[in-house]
């Protein structure tokens, strides 16, 4: 079944001229059988996706089962902690930049499983806000106990105070407008308060390993705007962040989702693809490694963060 889409101009700057980077498939969800194309902005060397999904599809291209509406889930409980680990330490950004009784929001939160560690591990005095278009995750975040906001970012008139700080884990690249975002988010933050972003990053070194079509970075159709440090701190300076650090973190997921995606659909091997599924333990923790190792020679791996902050 194919979906409907529209062809965009780039996100960054509105040029329409582009080069082809990678023609790919809705290899994770197989929610549709349309080919999406992964261009270049020859102007401003942004990579984006050209053929992207009408709004009126997010309800496809986001399914119930959508991994961030229930990790425990999709991943099983062991992984699930292992997980849980990891995002403990991202805390400490927070802890670094953010002042008691700060209101803090974080932009698709999904079921609120990062806000409620947050909420049991953080300042006790900071305010916890989830915002979050799926009602699927708006529901789990209920029943946790969380306040959330049921809308798109790009729709949102911000009524709340000032905020110290927002979080977007893994979201600028799933938004149609990103540099409206940044805009939002720069004009509710209140002086010194930061945006903390995660997003995959075009530069790491598992993308050229695999074939342009494989790459899992890709996540088609719902990334819409791909950056890399360059174009990702560019727009945000343009919109009056100051950028106080950037790094390359850990990306398993990408890996093995990339490696799961050739030997599955490439190689025709669904029995062997089977074997680097992210809910096992032993490959998960040798991509990990990989990335691990990538990074302490300096490397750059196919996820980043990155700390904005308001002047």
């Amino acid at each position: 079944m194919d979906i409907a889409t529209q062809e965009v101009s780039c996100p960054a700057c509105g040029c329409s001229n582009f080069r082809l980077i990678a023609r790919t498939r809705d290899f994770c969800y197989r929610t549709c059988d349309n080919e999406f194309d992964y261009v270049c902005c020859l102007d401003c060397g942004q990579l984006y996706l050209h053929n992207r999904p009408t709004l009126a599809e997010l309800d496809t291209i986001y399914p119930a089962q959508y991994i961030s509406n229930d990790y425990e889930a999709h991943l099983g409980a062991f992984i699930t902690r292992l997980r849980d680990v990891f995002q403990r330490t991202k805390i400490r950004v927070l802890r670094k930049h953010l002042k008691q009784g700060d209101l803090l929001a974080e932009i698709g939160c999904g079921a609120g499983d990062y806000l409620d560690m947050i909420r049991r591990l953080g300042d006790p005095t900071w305010e916890v806000i989830g915002i979050e278009f799926s009602e699927v995750a708006v529901t789990a975040m209920h029943r946790r106990g969380l306040r959330a906001i049921q809308a798109r970012i790009e729709d949102i008139e911000w009524s709340e105070r000032l905020a110290g700080g927002f979080i977007m884990n893994q979201l600028i690249e799933h938004v149609d407008d990103p540099r409206l975002v940044l805009r939002k988010c720069f004009q509710s933050l209140r002086a010194g308060g930061i945006l903390v972003l995660e997003t995959p990053n075009a530069n790491g070194w598992d993308r050229r390993m695999f074939p342009g079509r494989y790459w899992a970075g890709w996540h088609a159709p719902r990334h819409w705007a791909v950056f890399d440090p360059d174009s990702l701190t560019r727009m945000a300076r343009q919109e009056g962040y100051e950028v106080a650090q950037l790094k390359s973190i850990l990306s398993p997921y990408v890996i093995l989702h990339s490696l799961q995606y050739l030997i599955r659909e490439r190689w025709k091997l669904p029995g062997v693809a089977k074997f680097s599924d992210v809910t096992h333990v032993v490959p998960l923790l040798t991509a990990s490694l990989l990335d691990q190792i990538v990074l302490m020679f300096g490397g750059t791996t196919s996820n980043m963060q990155v700390v904005l902050r308001k002047p």
